[in-house]
This record gives structure tokens, sequence and C-alpha cells, in this order.
């Protein structure tokens, strides 16, 4: 992904918004302690308590939950040669990842 294209997808989860009116904390980089090689990922933290993912499910069930919004934007943000997911890069958060 080039530089382009990640500096705007990024923006536009930076505008996505929860039931509250959170925005999620994007980062382009690796998280903390991540054991992604990939240096250049865009990368949501769920340490930032507005609660977009929680692998331990600790408030969704007990199950690793990504919010919907993000999962609508992976797909939306999709073309027919190129596909999108997240993926966790530990507890702490998620990558957006091409499939």
């Amino acid at each position: 992904m080039n530089d382009g294209i990640r500096a705007a997808l990024a923006e536009k989860i930076r505008n996505l918004t929860d039931e509250s009116g959170n925005h999620p904390a994007v980062i382009i980089g690796t998280l903390s302690n991540s054991p992604s090689p990939h240096e250049d990922r865009i990368c949501v933290s769920t340490d930032d308590g507005c609660l977009f993912a929680d692998l331990f499910g600790h408030y969704r069930g007990g199950r690793p939950w990504i919010h919907p919004v993000l999962e609508s934007f992976a797909e939306m943000a999709g073309t027919k040669t190129r596909k999108f997911h997240w993926e966790w890069a530990n507890a702490g958060g998620i990558e957006l990842c091409e499939d």
C-alpha cells in the first residue's frame, strides 16, 4: 500500500464514530510490543478506552470483538483486486491488513 492510499484510509478511519460519538485512535506504524514486522500498517489502539475492539471480550460477551463500523470499513475500502481485513496485533490493538 503506498503512502497516499495509507494516509487516505487512516483519515477515513479517524472520522468513523461509534454510538457514543467516539473516534478510533489511529496509528500509522506498529503498536508497541506488536509481533508484526510491518511498520507501515494502519492500526487502531484498543488502549484508548473507546472500545472499538476488545480482544478478551471483557465488555462483549467473552469473545474477541471488533466494532462493526470498523469491520464494514475494511469491507468497503476494498476493491475487486484489493481486499482488507482486521487482525489483532496484540491485546492493545488491531491492524488493517490486505488479503
